[in-house]
C-alpha cells in the first residue's frame, strides 16, 4: 500500500507537470494556471488569490483530481469528475476540470499518470 508521504510525491510531480501547485487551502488536489495575463504573479497559484482571478475571469485554470488506485474503470472516472465538477461549481471559479490517474501495479512496477479531461473542457 502506498503512504501518504508517497501520494503527497505524486501530487507534487502532478502540479510540476501541469505548472501548478498542490492546494491544501482549496478543497482541490492540485490548482493549475493555463493563461494568465503578464501582470499577474504564476507563484500564486493556489488559494483565494487564484480564484479570485479565475471568478474574474481573468485566468484560466483547472483544478486536478490526483487519484492512486490498483484498478479504476471509467466510470469511477466519470464519477471523479463529476465529483470535482461539484467542488468547482461550489467554489464559482472559472476553472476547468480535470483528473490524474496513477495506478498502482505492485513493488517495482512502473506506471504512467494518466491525464483525464473532459472533451469540453479541451
Amino acid at each position: 500500500m502506498a503512504g501518504k508521504s508517497y501520494w503527497k510525491q505524486i501530487e507534487r510531480l502532478v502540479a510540476e507537470l501541469v505548472g501548478g501547485a498542490r492546494s491544501w487551502e482549496t478543497d482541490f488536489d492540485v490548482i493549475a494556471l493555463v493563461d494568465y495575463p503578464d501582470t499577474v504573479d504564476p507563484s500564486i497559484l493556489s488559494g483565494p488569490e487564484l480564484l479570485g482571478l479565475t471568478r474574474a475571469g481573468i485566468a484560466r485554470g483547472y483544478a486536478v483530481e490526483v487519484k492512486n488506485r490498483q484498478s479504476i474503470t471509467i466510470a469511477e472516472c466519470e464519477r471523479w469528475l463529476a465529483y470535482n465538477q461539484a467542488k468547482i461549481n461550489q467554489s464559482k471559479g472559472n476553472l476547468g476540470n480535470a483528473l490524474v490517474v496513477k495506478r498502482r501495479a505492485g513493488v517495482g512496477i512502473r506506471t504512467p499518470l494518466l491525464l483525464i479531461v473532459p472533451l469540453e473542457e479541451v
